[in-house]
């Protein structure tokens, strides 16, 4: 896996979850 996918997904999650686990 390259870290642009973990990232588009990571920001996919954050996007679900209303990018609370974002600080």
């Amino acid at each position: 896996m390259t870290r642009l996918v973990g990232d588009v997904v990571g920001a996919k999650r954050a996007a679900n979850y209303g990018y609370k686990a974002k600080p």
